[in-house]
């Protein structure tokens, strides 16, 4: 899994947010307030607050950002950086994957 040097890391589900590296709309203040509301909620685990933990639903989330060069990879943590233009009519190619030749 990204972000980790284990092989063995999994999770259940893995939330994508699409966001932006571009300055004129705040995205590190976004990203920080997204982290601060539902994110807190859902970090770690979902599931019944009663139930065990080998019923809980291991989450994970990722914030999805153009920009990078070379492989995708993760920045501070939770920031995926794909090697796509960062920009909206770029959104289609950090949720899709070209076809190979």
């Amino acid at each position: 899994m990204l972000g980790s040097s284990a092989s063995d890391v999994s999770f259940d589900l893995v939330i994508l947010v699409l966001s932006s590296r571009q300055k004129q709309f705040s995205p590190a203040r976004r990203r920080e307030a997204v982290r601060r509301s539902w994110v807190r909620d859902v970090a770690g685990s979902l599931g019944d607050p009663k139930a065990s933990a080998a019923e809980l639903c291991a989450v994970r989330h990722y914030f999805v950002v153009g920009g990078g060069r070379g492989r995708p990879h993760v920045w501070h943590d939770d920031v995926l950086v794909l090697p796509v233009a960062d920009g909206y009519t770029q959104i289609l190619h950090k949720v899709m994957t070209p076809d190979d030749p």
